[in-house]
């Protein structure tokens, strides 16, 4: 009985053949599961700096509205005591020359939680295109009060082809 169990040259030889090819066939599988999950954390962690990187971005973007917000809000704060249409006025008498300014209309103005926003419709007649320019850039970036320009009609000057006339309604910001 034992004579059976015992195993011949040839057998041995096969079983330990046999057990080689598997032992490289494992350890060939396990190189490529190992090499498949180092490529997905090799992924994952470049899109988790990409992630990283977009963060700060958008941190350095969201403290650059903050100040502007903080700057806004002096501005709000500011333009209480003085009457915006003596500062538009002001403004268009400087940029557009004293008797250029045909009307000056105050519109409707409205509240909504806390701020007014007050209307307001200009005409300036016989202007370069730079003072223009230069009156939409005063408009939007004035000291004293938020502004922001809601339409622009440009007209060329019958006798004057070089000059315009600007039609522009605005809105103004006030707390």
């Amino acid at each position: 009985m034992i004579k059976r169990l015992a195993l011949n040259q040839r057998d041995r030889t096969a079983l330990v053949l046999g057990s080689a090819v598997v032992a490289v066939l494992l350890q060939v599988g396990g190189i490529i599961v190992a090499s498949t999950t180092l490529k997905r954390l090799d992924r994952t962690i470049a899109s988790r700096s990409q992630a990283l990187r977009d963060i700060g971005q958008l941190r350095g973007e969201a403290q650059l509205l903050q100040q502007q917000l903080r700057q806004e809000e002096e501005k709000l704060t500011r333009s209480g005591g003085t009457s915006l249409i003596t500062v538009v006025e002001g403004m268009a008498n400087r940029i557009g020359g004293q008797g250029n300014l045909a009307y000056l209309r105050p519109a409707a103005s409205s509240t909504q939680d806390g701020l007014r926003m007050e209307t307001m419709e200009l005409k300036l007649e016989r202007q370069s295109l730079q003072q223009v320019l230069r009156l939409l850039w005063e408009i939007d970036n004035n000291p004293s009060a938020p502004m922001s320009v809601t339409s622009l009609r440009l007209q060329r000057r019958f006798d004057n082809h070089a000059l315009i006339d600007a039609t522009l309604a605005m809105n103004a910001y006030r707390k």
